[in-house]
């Protein structure tokens, strides 16, 4: 979220003192119940061409969900979440460039060995006590339904199994339909045997040559788990300002829509990771949810979590959680359902009037002060 400084913070509010007070700052000290007609009029305008920008999001996007456990997860009494950062380099890969489609594939010569380190860490996390696994953006090393990844799928459903998981798996190139695509594997609630689905990433990483096919259907997908219902958004896909107004629309406290627990957002940035872990901040605020971002060993943060605009992390006391670092690849996040859910609704009954009024979609801005 933007810092400000504290010596701009000193000048602005001796200005404050000095300045004659605007009719704006009367108006929202001294109203405790507004309607549209009650808006100063150079309000009005502006917040009604946002509102109806924003509210059309909910037009065209609507959301879908994938839906692997159909148990009720209130019982849950606490979250624990394991990240896994892979030491996946830019060296290991290969360009395909055809179609106009870029994309990047692991070479052959290092698949093995990634494949091998990725099972590893599985059973880290397994063994760590984890719910929820989520790896960075490419560390998935074969296609999914490709030649050769038989053996290696099954292992991963094997784990997923054997420890209860409900894994995001990295993402990999689709060299044939070239899509980025992350698998999302859980055990499903039917047949009780894993399944794997793979999760299109929205948008191209232009800046880093990548340029992929864009799924017709961009609308905001989602999975319900044993675990909580969680979303995909990999990588720049949390910058998607459709994605991001819809997901903050659906998890509004006067929504009637079903809420999402996770946002997980795994990536591949050999230098941008620090503005990405700041953008997830920003969405875990402005959705209260938590977000969990894990990026590869080439730039850090490396693993990251969010919760309703708080870090998440043993040093920041307005949060109780337990975090556990395995290695440098694995860490495992641990977190009670009544610490969650009481910062979801701190953050979400402090949200402006504004807010409310352009991501609550109300009649009215309303705000609880004393006339």
């Amino acid at each position: 979220m933007p810092k400000t400084s504290r010596k701009a913070s000193r000048s602005t509010t001796k200005n404050r003192k000095t300045a004659k007070p605007r009719i704006s700052d009367e108006f929202s000290s001294t109203i405790q119940n507004v309607t549209d007609e009650q808006l100063p009029p150079e309000w009005v305008h502006d917040l009604n061409v946002l509102r109806r920008v924003i509210k059309r999001t909910r037009e065209i996007n609507d959301p879908r969900i994938d839906v692997f456990s159909d148990k009720v997860t209130h019982g849950i009494q606490q979250f624990k979440i394991a990240t896994i950062s892979t030491n996946l380099d830019v060296k290991q890969l290969r360009e395909v460039h055809e179609r106009g489609y870029r994309v990047y594939l692991i070479e052959e010569k290092y698949r093995r060995k990634l494949s091998e380190e990725f099972l590893q860490y599985l059973r880290q996390a397994g063994e760590g006590g984890a719910q929820l696994v989520c790896y960075n953006e490419l560390a998935y090393p074969t296609p999914l339904d490709g030649k050769g990844d038989v053996a290696f799928k099954n292992q991963v459903k094997k784990l997923v199994t054997k420890y209860k998981l409900s894994l995001i798996a990295g993402s990999y190139h689709d060299a044939t339909k070239f899509y980025n695509l992350s698998p999302v594997i859980a055990t499903h609630y039917r047949d009780g045997q894993p399944k794997a689905i793979p999760h299109a990433k929205m948008t191209s990483a232009v800046k880093a040559y990548e340029l992929i096919r864009i799924p017709p259907n961009r609308h905001l997908r989602y999975y319900e788990t044993e675990h909580g219902c969680f979303a995909v958004f990999i990588c720049i896909d949390v910058y998607d300002p459709s994605m991001i107004f819809r997901l903050m629309m659906k998890n509004h406290l006067n929504s009637t829509e079903q809420k999402i627990d996770f946002v997980f957002v795994p990536s591949f940035t050999l230098k941008d990771a620090q503005e990405l872990a700041e953008a997830c901040r920003d969405l875990s605020y402005a959705s209260a949810t938590l977000v969990v971002y894990v990026n590869c060993a080439a730039d850090t943060p490396r693993h990251v979590v969010y919760l309703a605009g708080e870090e998440v992390h043993e040093g920041n006391a307005a949060v109780k959680c337990e975090l556990t670092k395995l290695s440098e690849n694995v860490q495992i996040l641990t977190i009670a359902a009544d610490e969650y859910h009481r910062l979801r609704s701190k953050v979400s009954d402090g949200y402006s009037p504004v807010f409310n009024y352009l991501i609550g979609v109300r009649d009215g801005i309303r705000v609880e002060v004393k006339l």
